[in-house]
């Protein structure tokens, strides 16, 4: 037997993802397009939190705003982590998701 007999060579991909740690929760949408970038969209549980995108030993950052919406556009694909910072307790420790692929 082949390798491509245990595991097929087609495949969906995940547009949605959630993370949720210690009473926050956060779910980021890709929006894949026809280039190599995609953009994020997401939403957090609370409001005015700050999310930092890291991708490729870079960061980008965004306010989620009062509904705790926020965006990344043109991201580049590869893998991608976020670190959230929660503006109504600065005394709080970040929490840093997994690397996801997008």
């Amino acid at each position: 037997a082949t390798l491509e007999t245990v595991r097929g060579t087609e495949y969906d991909r995940a547009d949605t993802v959630t993370f949720a740690s210690d009473g926050l929760s956060v779910m980021v949408s890709i929006e894949h397009g026809s280039t190599t970038k995609v953009d994020i969209i997401g939403w957090v549980s609370e409001p005015k939190v700050e999310v930092e995108l890291r991708a490729r030993g870079r960061t980008r950052s965004s306010a989620a705003d009062s509904q705790g919406r926020f965006t990344f556009r043109g991201v580049e694909r590869g893998l991608v982590s976020f670190v959230l910072r929660r503006g109504a307790d600065p005394s709080a420790p970040p929490i840093i998701t997994p690397a996801i692929e997008v």
